[in-house]
């Protein structure tokens, strides 16, 4: 599709501009939306991964040596599980954010101009490197260091995995299980983006008299 095929796509019969702004409208209202959701969710992964660093440490003062293993395993798992999640969920958030800013991008010219594609910045005007670094503003990406944290926090995971790993049915199949589970998040859970297919059925009323 080429930008006057998308365009073309809100014109709308009357070839007037109000089909465009409802439609940014509604990509601006959706795009606050999927940030907001994007900030619950790292809340929610975070609290889980804390808990989880806590509970492994107080696993650790168990002086049972097999439930120490076997629940330092099981807790582990779940934190390679959960980070690597969280680390998806954190890529697919940033992708639907991005489709909703491109629409923003294509769909604002025709209606307010190109607000939200100008960027303005303070000149650089500060020669002190130290107050560059400390307090100058800077092009960071907040949603991009969310994912390189979650990423890192799923590398401590693995390492933790190495570690707490011993020979025993238990220990194999809760590897297993977790591969499988890998598995699973990597490869079946992208969503179709092209073409999917609806089924509609009626439900006929009958009136008996």
């Amino acid at each position: 599709m080429t930008k006057d095929d998308y365009e073309h796509e809100f014109d709308g019969e009357s070839k007037t501009t109000v089909k465009k702004e409802k439609a940014l409208e509604y990509a601006l209202d959706i795009r606050k939306f999927e940030i907001e959701l994007y900030w619950k969710r790292a809340t929610y992964f975070w609290t889980f991964t804390a808990a989880a660093i806590a509970g492994y440490t107080v696993i650790q003062r168990i002086s049972d040596e097999h439930s120490r293993g076997e629940l330092s395993l099981l807790l582990v798992c779940l934190g390679v599980i959960f980070s690597l999640a969280w680390y998806l969920v954190n890529r697919g958030s940033k992708f639907w954010q991005n489709n909703w800013e491109r629409h923003v991008d294509m769909l604002e010219d025709a209606t307010i101009g190109p607000l939200y594609k100008i960027i303005l910045s303070e000149e650089d005007s500060n020669r002190n490197i130290v107050r560059r670094i400390l307090t100058d503003t800077g092009t960071f990406s907040v949603t991009k260091i969310n994912q390189i944290l979650s990423f890192f926090i799923l590398m401590v995971w693995i390492l933790l995995l190495f570690k707490t790993y011993y020979w025993s049915w238990y220990s194999n199949f809760m590897i297993l299980l977790t591969l499988f589970t890998i598995y699973v998040l990597l490869f079946w859970t992208k969503s179709s983006n092209t073409k999917t297919s609806t089924i509609i059925n009626k439900r006929e009323m009958k009136i008996n008299v």
